[in-house]
């Protein structure tokens, strides 16, 4: 990983960062490879579930700060960002959920704009100094081809998810400009796999589910092809950025996705999921369409802009950033701990 923020930022104290949805996927995984840097992690998210990689993998323990708020309650969020004084803000709190943007559209788009809103009206009171948002993928304007979409193609969406996360962007990317004192850019990245990730209506969590119960996962789009990256490669891109911004106090809007080696569809992970496991009744596909709830069946991105402007790329190829996933779930279940599993793979993956 490159360590520029900590070598470059010229503090005489830890780098002081903030991550909001801290115990989500991402998040989570975020704050236990920036603590193994000597960042002091804080962490700010709406809630925990019991089964999650947060939890299951007691990343607590790394944190200096762990806050329970919801960042659509304005008062309580500046209130805690004002106490911790960020010097970094990685702002990942979200509904992240396509199928769950459609049936709690409302909900999707209060916490998804508005949160973000709030966040970053806190950071400015707080005088944070950098704050990078996480959007998605999904935020491109739906294409009737096998576009690969670059920083400078139109937003959309076509759902209140993508829209709403567009909008975010949106909404970040006009902030950025009208507030003095603190550096935004935007990251957009999607489909980010890996080992601890149990949300609902996700490909692997629920074929990893379906293991555990000894049933069929139904697969609704075996065709759709996804960037599948591994969340280490994401974060790290992540860093790359507050990097740049660190050194040279510039906004950006950057691109964070995986190599270009193998186009992958659904179809295509749930075989190599039953392969690994050795349980050929793992998933089935579902005869049964569902317009209402529509999900886009091509997203690439083009990462160019963030290789030639900052020099990262993915470490990982496709099929090893699956296999990673796949030996984190297989060593859960053959007893492993979630916390070896992950200090093991963050370790492999700084040696890389």
């Amino acid at each position: 990983m490159d360590e520029d923020f900590v070598t470059q930022y010229a503090y005489s104290k830890p780098v002081r960062v903030l991550i909001t949805g801290h115990t989500g996927f991402k998040g989570s995984w975020m704050a236990a490879l920036l603590a193994t840097q000597n960042y002091e992690v804080h962490g700010l998210s709406h809630e925990v579930a019991d089964v999650s990689h947060f939890a299951l993998a007691d990343v607590g323990r790394y944190l200096k700060s762990d806050s329970r708020i919801d960042v659509r309650d304005s008062a309580a969020l500046s209130k805690s960002v004002s106490r911790i004084k960020p010097d970094i803000v990685i702002h990942l709190a979200a509904q992240a959920l396509v199928r769950e943007g459609y049936r709690k559209p409302f909900e999707t788009f209060d916490t998804n704009v508005n949160g973000t809103i709030n966040v970053i009206k806190s950071c400015q009171y707080a005088e944070a100094s950098f704050f990078l948002v996480i959007t998605s993928d999904k935020v491109y304007q739906e294409s009737l081809t096998n576009k690969t979409f670059s920083e400078l193609d139109p937003l959309g969406g076509s759902d209140p998810y993508s829209a709403s996360k567009a909008a975010a962007d949106i909404v970040a990317q006009s902030l950025a400009n009208q507030i003095e004192g603190i550096t935004i850019s935007i990251a957009r990245a999607g489909n980010v796999i890996g080992g601890g990730d149990f949300g609902q209506e996700r490909l692997i969590p629920d074929l990893y589910r379906a293991q555990i119960d000894n049933t069929a996962a139904l697969i609704r789009n075996p065709n759709a092809v996804r960037p599948w990256q591994h969340v280490l490669d994401c974060v790290d891109g992540y860093i790359k950025i507050l990097n740049h911004m660190t050194r040279n106090g510039g906004c950006g809007v950057w691109n964070v996705g995986p190599r270009d080696d193998a186009e992958l569809n659904v179809h295509t992970v749930c075989e190599k999921f039953s392969q690994h496991f050795n349980n050929p009744r793992i998933f089935k596909v579902s005869d049964e369409e569902e317009s209402s709830m529509r999900e886009s069946p091509f997203l690439r991105l083009n990462s160019a802009k963030i290789n030639k402007e900052l020099g990262w790329s993915p470490k990982l190829i496709t099929s090893s950033a699956i296999e990673w996933t796949l030996d984190w779930y297989l060593g859960l279940l053959k007893g492993q701990t979630a916390s070896k599993l992950t200090e093991s793979q963050i370790n492999k993956y700084l040696d890389m």
